[in-house]
């Protein structure tokens, strides 16, 4: 029996990526993009886990190009951080929007 209450499996993953999230700036309507390095971890159906270096807040939305395939940004929102000790990286949860 596991303790893990994901809705679907996930599977390791180690790919490096480039990822966005988009602020909307007063003065533009598509708002402006910020682009972040991270290290994908695992993949589930619903979401992934991924080690970054900006301290991204829950709730924040982030987009994924690439991921399993699929042409179009993947919306996401991070549901959770964790610092790990002695490093500048994180380790952070994000759910699919789509």
């Amino acid at each position: 029996m596991t303790n893990d209450k994901r809705r679907h499996p996930r599977r390791p993953a180690d790919e490096d990526t480039i990822y966005y999230a988009s602020f909307d700036a007063a003065d533009s309507t598509e708002g402006d993009r910020i682009h972040f390095l991270g290290t994908i971890t695992n993949v589930s159906a619903s979401g992934i886990g991924i080690k970054v270096l900006f301290e991204h807040q829950p709730g924040d939305r982030v987009y994924f190009e690439g991921i399993d395939g699929e042409e179009k940004p993947r919306p996401a929102v991070v549901r959770w951080l964790k610092s790990q000790d002695r490093s500048d990286w994180f380790d952070m949860g994000v759910e699919f929007l789509q």
